[in-house]
């Protein structure tokens, strides 16, 4: 009888404890997703699930180069080191408070990924009504894929983006500068009129993607419409600063180990998922989110009900076959009455 009240006395422990288990992991919601490493530190297992549009990048702490208020020049390491930055002089690098607060400024909208820092040509100040600079931020997407190049020059190119911004709440009046692609330096550029023309509107969006093994480091420019041969002139050499550390470049990509971007070249300047990525999702295909960052601890904890109810039943089959004999004694029990 000690062995089997002992045996119910686990039982019912268990199915207590499985709820009490699994009680903070219900409580804080599903895991978060692992903050974003640079893979010169590790080689990351995958990149955060694009499966929503437009997608940012996870929180970045700023490093306290990038961090600085000051303007500078010279290195600067991006990104927790998955990009560098080489300014020379003539170019200021500002830090991404002064790249935010220059966004809220022109009303432009934010671009993708975390903002890093501001990079334009000296001699003007962000304040000033003639300044004109180029937002930095990084997307760990994976790499965009090279097919699809077509697309960009094609007829519904123009009525895709101008579809796209409309969904964003943002103004599109049309490609200053068509999307083209350098396979070359694995960059990606184009240029577009946000607003209709007006006195000091910065109405003007130069855009480049510098594009990595792992994700894209983007350039955004702001400026007024009548500044457009400026930036379009500087445009180049600021990209040309910017780097990828040794072994994470666009052709480093090694098909058998690396993940690649759920968005397209196309997708890259409407912020749409590619056509294929997209029939996958409504196939209800396995995300990245949802294999790689539910957290190990939420596969244990599912576990629990179907060990306690285990072990119920272990408990009950036990009962059932030495109920059949006849019980002894146990030694706490009171011995038999002397005759």
């Amino acid at each position: 009888m000690r062995l089997i009240r002992t045996t119910l006395a686990v039982a019912a422990l268990a199915a207590f404890s499985s709820p009490i288990l699994m009680a903070p992991a219900l409580a804080d919601g599903p895991a978060a997703a692992p903050r974003y490493t640079s893979p010169a530190a590790a080689e990351p297992a995958v990149a955060p699930s694009p499966s929503q549009a437009p997608v940012r990048a996870g929180p970045i702490q700023p490093t306290a180069e990038t961090a600085s208020a000051a303007p500078r020049t010279g290195q600067i390491a991006l990104a927790n080191g998955a990009a560098q930055l080489n300014v020379p002089a003539g170019y200021l690098f500002y830090g991404p408070a002064e790249a935010q607060a220059y966004l809220q400024r022109t009303s432009a909208a934010a671009p993708r990924g975390e903002v890093l820092g501001l990079l334009a040509p000296a001699g003007t100040r962000p304040e000033s009504a003639d300044f004109w600079g180029s937002v930095i931020t990084y997307e760990p997407v994976g790499r965009v894929m090279p097919e699809g190049a077509a697309l960009l020059t094609s007829a519904e190119m123009a009525a895709n983006t101008r579809a796209a911004r409309q969904e964003a709440g943002r103004g599109f009046e049309g490609f200053v500068a068509q999307p083209a692609f350098e396979p070359g330096a694995a960059s990606l550029a184009w240029a577009e009129r946000t607003a209709p023309d007006a006195p000091a509107a910065k109405n003007l969006r130069h855009e480049q993607r510098l594009l990595g093994r792992y994700g894209a480091l983007s350039f955004v420019t702001i400026g007024r419409f009548d500044q457009f041969d400026q930036i379009r002139t500087s445009a180049p050499t600021m990209l040309q600063m910017a780097s990828f550390p040794s072994g994470q470049g666009y052709n480093d990509f090694n098909a058998s180990t690396d993940q690649t971007s759920r968005f397209d070249l196309a997708g890259l300047v409407t912020g749409k998922e590619s056509a294929t990525a997209q029939a996958a999702s409504e196939a209800g295909g396995a995300t990245p989110t949802s294999q790689g960052f539910a957290g190990s601890g939420a596969g244990i904890q599912g576990y629990f009900p179907w060990i306690a109810g285990g072990v119920v039943a272990l408990a009950a089959l036990g009962w059932l076959l030495l109920g059949r004999k006849k019980p002894k004694p146990d030694d706490e029990d009171e011995a038999p009455a002397q005759a």
